[in-house]
């Protein structure tokens, strides 16, 4: 991939998680009880945008479809598991649970 569309998929990339964070900013404006600080924007646009480069990059770079499904369902795995993780402690309360 070269220089300019390496930095045109970065560029597509945040403008799409820009526009998703857009629901916490008008949650945190006009809903009760939605408080994201600093730190959740920064959390989620970098989870938001390396699942999105990884989905981006085995849609454009894999050409074989099995490993293409694999990869982005690991990416949205990931996603899912940390969002899970940093919404209340999900994953660490759930292999304490499992281990005893």
């Amino acid at each position: 991939m070269t220089h300019s569309g390496l930095r045109k998929t970065f560029f597509r990339v945040a403008a799409i998680v820009g526009l998703i964070l857009l629901i916490p900013v008008f949650g945190n404006l006009f809903l009760t009880g939605w408080n994201w600080g600093p730190g959740d924007f920064a959390l989620a646009f970098a989870a938001l945008f390396a699942t999105g480069l990884a989905i981006d990059l085995a849609a454009h770079r894999i050409a074989s479809p099995a490993p293409r499904l694999a990869v982005i369902g690991a990416a949205v795995l990931a996603l899912m598991a940390l969002w899970a993780e940093a919404v209340g402690g999900l994953m660490s309360k759930t292999v304490a649970a499992l281990l005893g």
